[in-house]
């Protein structure tokens, strides 16, 4: 969901939650600030505030949220994520939304920041976002073939193979 701002895309949220009921929410660029939108409106899809990221002197481009009834636990932030933890079935999971530069030089601070993090917090980890990486060269829009730096993270490349593994709430789905 992208420009929270206006009334008609607060109203197209609100049907998909009612449609698909999630647990954890993330929004990417929501282009207002998070106070800005009432209260009332998070209680109505019974979802709480966990976080945002922090862009000083920018307001925040990631939030952060989840049902009322989770106890999920905030972990750190930068300009380019938000990690976050849940206990599920006795093991923690790790949750990082992601939503890094599109400076190759910033979004290195980013997999720093994201190996750093995950040397301290051992256990299962979650990516999602938008990773603005260029993975090969069949992504190449420009008539220069992306250079040989990709989305190398946390000492193992983010490769998926068509969507082998599905993630449903508290399942791994193969």
């Amino acid at each position: 969901v992208r420009e929270f701002s206006n009334l008609e895309t607060r109203q197209t949220l609100k049907s998909l939650f009612l449609i698909h009921k999630p647990y954890i929410f993330f929004l990417s660029e929501p282009m207002t600030d998070f106070f800005t939108v009432h209260i009332s409106f998070w209680d109505q899809l019974q979802m709480k505030f966990i976080a945002f990221n922090t862009r000083l002197p920018l307001i925040p481009n990631i939030w952060c949220l989840c049902k009322c009834n989770l106890n999920i636990s905030f972990i750190s932030c930068s300009n380019q994520f938000v990690v976050c933890s849940i206990l599920v079935n006795h093991h923690v999971i790790y949750l990082a939304a992601i939503y890094a530069s599109t400076s190759h030089i910033i979004r290195r601070q980013l997999w720093l920041d994201l190996t750093s993090l995950q040397s301290q917090y051992i256990g299962a980890w979650c990516f999602t976002g938008d990773f603005n990486c260029i993975l090969g060269a069949q992504e190449k829009r420009m008539c220069i073939i992306p250079s040989q730096f990709s989305c190398t993270c946390l000492d193992r490349d983010l490769l998926f193979d068509s969507s082998s593994f599905l993630w449903s709430f508290l399942h791994l789905v193969k």
